[in-house]
């Protein structure tokens, strides 16, 4: 016996079979057409205020949750991605079947970038227009450019800034009328003087070697917020170079560069020498870095306006031979007769030397370490302005000797 099916019903049973099998697809097409209300929390089951609710769109979906951690969601379909944004919290994206299945209750993890202690002692690499103080900086090139005989005397070519420098061996810093210990002097994030230093005017700017600057930054203000007490007029920030790696591809390849000068002045009969050398690998660096520096007594420039013709002349000074003998400030010729030499500020000389040695270890492309050795040594400076004050004559002064150290 044999029997058949319609074709009309062949075509019913395929039609039923796509219904039953797409119907899924049809379910998750359809829009919910009702309020769904979520709650967001934290781990603890606190609720989270202002949490940032949103479709991809920012449509169909774009709200906030209340004081409850509470919102709704309206006119979401059966896959809808929602997401959930909020600061200090992991990002949760959901789709909304999932949140159904959830009952509405949305658990959001906390992003922990949990940071050790540290101690602030010099500022940030902010950058200039993120700093509320005007903040001026002297590079590298333009330290080059002025050639200054010292730090102080490359810090007075900056506008804004007055370096007291009533003899040759000083250089204090004046920022906003305030100096000494009021202005907080810092190299490589290291204090060099603090409030309770001294009074008066500081010369210790003298004593870092401009020769292996990168730069010398100066903020105009109050940088008590940045580096601590003692910087209520500003901060003269020097920041010497850095030891500079091997980036290349070769095996075995390594960076080694250099540089050497030496200077003579006339007025002063300045002597200076300095070399430096940096040789780098691909984890590691070293910077070496020597400066000696001679100072003579300092020549006053023999022309003077009518009326102060002796102005600043030297006539007289005191030498110490086991007893004070005060000289004429003369020439002695080989015959004998002498020549005045009242332009020539006997009691100005110094000497000086500076050292810099830095090494640097990369491990890798995030994290460096620097150690940072530098050593600086003047001769005693005279303090010229006290040794030419007098009891009374010219041929009477008060002081044969005066350092600052």
């Amino acid at each position: 016996m044999s029997w058949s099916i319609p074709k009309y019903e062949v075509g019913c049973l395929f039609f039923l079979a796509l219904s039953f099998f797409f119907s899924p697809l049809a379910k998750s097409n359809t829009p919910i057409y009702y309020e769904y209300e979520i709650t967001v929390m934290d781990e603890s089951g606190l609720p989270l205020i202002g949490v940032h609710v949103y479709t991809e769109d920012h449509q169909k979906v774009n709200v906030v949750t209340d004081l409850d951690g509470k919102a709704i969601l309206k006119d979401l379909q059966y896959a809808d991605i929602v997401h959930f944004s909020y600061l200090g919290y992991q990002k949760l994206s959901l789709p909304f079947y999932k949140i159904r299945s959830l009952g509405g209750i949305i658990i959001l993890k906390p992003e922990v970038n949990q940071l050790s202690e540290i101690v602030v002692i010099g500022r940030r690499d902010d950058r200039p227009e993120e700093v509320p103080f005007q903040v001026k900086n002297i590079d590298q090139k333009e330290i080059a450019f002025v050639n200054p005989q010292t730090s102080a005397d490359a810090l007075s070519s900056l506008g804004g800034v007055f370096v007291q420098k009533s003899q040759m061996g000083g250089g204090s810093p004046v920022i906003r009328g305030f100096e000494a210990n009021r202005v907080l002097l810092v190299v490589d994030g290291v204090r060099m003087n603090n409030a309770i230093y001294r009074n008066g005017h500081l010369q210790n700017a003298i004593t870092v070697d401009n020769s292996i600057l990168e730069r010398m930054e100066v903020i105009f203000g109050p940088g008590s917020l940045m580096y601590g007490s003692d910087a209520l007029g500003g901060v003269v920030h020097f920041r010497s170079k850095d030891p500079k790696l091997y980036f290349g591809d070769k095996p075995g390849g390594y960076l080694m560069e250099g540089g050497a000068y030496t200077r003579f002045s006339s007025a002063n009969e300045e002597k200076t020498i300095h070399a430096d050398l940096n040789y780098g690998q691909k984890n590691w660096g070293s910077l070496t870095s020597f400066t000696f520096t001679d100072f003579g007594d300092l020549r006053a420039g023999s022309k003077r306006p009518k009326g102060y013709e002796t102005f600043g002349q030297r006539r007289y000074f005191i030498k110490r031979k086991g007893v004070d003998q005060r000289l004429e400030n003369v020439i002695v010729h080989r015959d004998s007769s002498t020549t005045p030499n009242y332009d020539l500020q006997v009691g100005t000389a110094y000497s000086q030397m500076d050292f810099l040695q830095k090494i640097r270890f990369q491990p890798n492309e995030k994290v460096y370490f620097i150690g940072n050795f530098q050593y600086s040594t003047t001769s005693n400076v005279p303090r010229y302005d006290a040794l030419t004050d007098t009891l009374g004559s010219a041929k009477e002064l008060k002081w044969a000797e005066w350092y600052y150290g």
